[in-house]
């Protein structure tokens, strides 16, 4: 079924659009928002939830875009307007934060998944990277987003949620999301296969090195 958002200022042609109307405040009307940065986030539960949510209106809580980890794109928020994602700060690393409060100039991505136990039954966590079709997915809602917004992707705009809060937030995306992979996507540089943890790398180059000395034994044994 083709969007009903499709064309209309601050809203991505050709994904989902459920609206959500948790979202604004007295002093930033709707449509009104100037973002200078994109917030992503690791949502420590599952698309489907948030989606339910901004269906329903039933939870104080919203993002611009919400990804799943199938690479399938809700948007919820334009993004000239304030969503509710990233409201508390604490322990600030973002060296271009202008103070306040960050709903009111970011843009919030959610993706589904855990980056460390939730405490409660779950069956996946990501370690080592995340799925590729969720990447690619955030890779072309970052370039549409830096795009309309006329902004470059920089370490300053496209940060994590733990940039503006590094203590309650210490782990969102968490370890397995990578600023310097996402930004070599964004800007062409880094191919998604080439996304790689040292661990993974370390490991190939062992893999190798053993075949490599399991035919060295196999030849001084008189074999092959």
């Amino acid at each position: 079924m083709p969007s009903t958002y499709n064309g209309a200022r601050g809203w991505m042609p050709d994904v989902d659009h459920i609206a959500t109307t948790m979202y604004g405040y007295t002093d930033v009307p709707p449509e009104t928002m100037e973002p200078v940065a994109v917030i992503n986030h690791i949502m420590q539960g599952y698309a489907r939830t948030m989606i339910e949510w901004a269906r329903t209106n039933s939870t104080q809580k919203s993002a611009h875009f919400i990804i799943d980890r199938d690479g399938n794109i809700t948007q919820t928020v334009s993004i000239y307007s304030p969503a509710w994602h990233a409201g508390r700060t604490a322990k600030v690393t973002w060296d271009s934060f202008p103070s306040g409060n960050p709903n009111k100039y970011t843009v919030g991505i959610e993706h589904e998944g855990f980056s460390v136990d939730p405490g409660y039954g779950y069956d996946f966590i990501y370690e080592d990277g995340w799925p590729d079709p969720m990447m690619e997915a955030s890779v072309q809602v970052h370039k549409w987003i830096l795009g309309e917004l006329g902004l470059e992707a920089t370490d300053q705009t496209v940060i994590g949620h733990n940039e503006t809060d590094g203590v309650s937030r210490a782990n969102d995306p968490g370890p397995a999301w990578s600023k310097d992979v996402l930004l070599g996507m964004i800007n062409g540089s880094e191919p998604l296969e080439a996304v790689a943890s040292t661990e993974e790398r370390l490991a190939a180059v062992e893999a190798r090195l053993s075949h490599i000395e399991e035919a060295m034994d196999v030849l001084a044994s008189g074999g092959l």
